[in-house]
């Protein structure tokens, strides 16, 4: 069923008749019925045909009652449950190689934002996220510097090839694929309302705007809270740690945009152009960072970089990633 459905998709126009598709779907799920969902045959399911380079993409297109056979199964949400367990995960990306672990996260991401259900809204944390960041940092491990044996990737740059040379095909595609993570639906489930809500729950002082006018209105409103005076009102608060658990979770998800960043690297543009698309993220994110003490939490990130493995560490891929894009943003 894969060799066909390589063969089939391996261009942006089919080769292959949509009712030729739909069968060989049907094929392919209906041992996962039959078999209760075991996980055996879940594995190799998701190792043999949702690895299929923009299968998701097609589907959507041609046959989106596939997609509504996916979401009915719970393909996506098992998948994502299954990745909590570390032998498992470790056991199913061990022989994959870097381009087949591409191709597979993008119909992961492809299926999580077709899916508009308050289910699949509940499964971005820490579900989607963690899984996500875990297959972005898998990838690496093929990615080399130029040599005899590695080609030009559009997404990953120098690699080594796969020895499967349909599973190095429809590259456009899976870029398209990948601009729906930080599209603007993903932005706005996984960062803006969730510094919406958690910024609400802290009292700020009214904007005072500056006397002189600004080029920017993020960095506007940014500086004009970002003294250390009256900027930020906390009441009978305290400081936010950076290991509580609103901070934790808008850490794993900044964590996971900056292995995208690291990852696809000749997509770091339009990462970060996606990020600071709106300004509801940069201005929460610095919001955040607020809350976390008078001078930003500044000393409690030189303490954490001190530790051991400092920059694995998702407050730090936070703060980096703010960084980034506030320099992408200004440029």
């Amino acid at each position: 069923m894969r060799s066909i459905l390589l063969k089939g998709t391996a261009r942006e126009d089919l080769s292959i008749k949509p009712v030729s598709l739909k069968a060989i779907m049907t094929l392919s799920t209906r041992p996962l019925i039959d078999g209760g969902f075991s996980r055996n045959l879940l594995t190799q399911f998701l190792a043999e045909i949702l690895s299929v380079p923009a299968l998701v993409y097609h589907l959507n297109i041609v046959i989106p009652q596939c997609i509504e056979n996916f979401n009915s199964m719970q393909i996506l949400k098992r998948f994502l449950q299954s990745v909590e367990d570390a032998d498992w995960f470790s056991e199913f990306t061990k022989s994959m190689p870097g381009t087949k672990v591409l191709a597979f996260l993008g119909n992961i991401v492809n299926l999580f934002t077709i899916d508009s259900s308050v289910e699949t809204r509940e499964l971005a944390y820490p579900l989607f996220t963690n899984a996500t960041t875990l297959l972005l940092e898998k990838i690496p491990n093929t990615v080399s510097s130029k040599g005899v044996f590695t080609q030009w990737h559009e997404l990953l740059g120098w690699h080594t090839p796969s020895l499967d040379s349909a599973q190095n095909q429809n590259v456009a595609l899976i870029k398209k694929q990948f601009h729906f993570l930080w599209g603007h639906r993903c932005i706005k489930v996984l960062l803006v309302d969730t510094l919406r809500d958690i910024n609400a729950t802290y009292e700020r002082v009214e904007f005072q705007p500056p006397s002189q006018a600004s080029t920017s209105n993020i960095i506007r409103r940014a500086l004009d809270r970002g003294s250390s005076r009256g900027t930020f009102n906390r009441g009978n608060r305290s400081w936010r740690r950076l290991d509580c658990a609103e901070v934790e979770q808008v850490s794993r998800v900044s964590a996971m945009f900056y292995a995208a960043l690291n990852t696809l690297s000749q997509l770091r543009l339009d990462i970060l152009t996606g990020i600071c698309y709106n300004d509801n993220v940069l201005y929460g994110l610095w919001l955040l960072l607020t809350s976390l003490g008078p001078h930003c939490g500044m000393k409690e990130f030189l303490e954490l970089l001190k530790q051991e493995n400092a920059l694995r560490k998702p407050q730090v891929a936070m703060l980096m990633l703010f960084c980034d894009s506030m320099t992408h943003y200004v440029t």
